[in-house]
């Protein structure tokens, strides 16, 4: 099995939207987690809001 690490960063449009993406990634993170060979994943908003993803 290949193993993968994912670094990843973005702004929302709208940063009304940031509890919105709190919610969804919440919801992604239970999804992913019953996945075959998953083995972590976080993300996090800075005081800015962009949107940081590891895993």
């Amino acid at each position: 099995m290949s193993e993968h690490f994912v670094i990843m960063s973005f702004e929302l449009n709208n940063q009304d939207l940031v509890n919105d993406w709190k919610t969804l990634s919440k919801k992604i993170d239970e999804d992913i987690a019953k996945a075959d060979g998953f083995i972590s994943r976080d993300s996090g908003v800075d005081e800015d809001g962009r949107v940081y993803l590891f895993g």
